[in-house]
């Protein structure tokens, strides 16, 4: 859980995805006793894709560019 906190903050305060320039508004989270869930409020469109990694299982957000 604190690596994940430490990637949304270098996500916010770097404010911008750098290949479209889309601005980075918000990071939310919340957790529930089974889940966590994060929102990321951008001011545009973005190309994504979410895949699951082992060794150790973790969750990637990959942004195009």
């Amino acid at each position: 859980m604190a690596r994940l906190f430490v990637l949304l903050l270098l996500l916010v305060t770097s404010g911008t995805l750098i290949a479209s320039q889309v601005q980075v508004e918000n990071v939310r989270t919340s957790a529930g006793s089974e889940r966590t869930r994060v929102v990321f409020d951008l001011s545009g469109d973005v190309q994504h894709r979410v895949f699951n990694l082992k060794d150790p299982d973790r969750v990637v957000i990959d942004i195009t560019g």
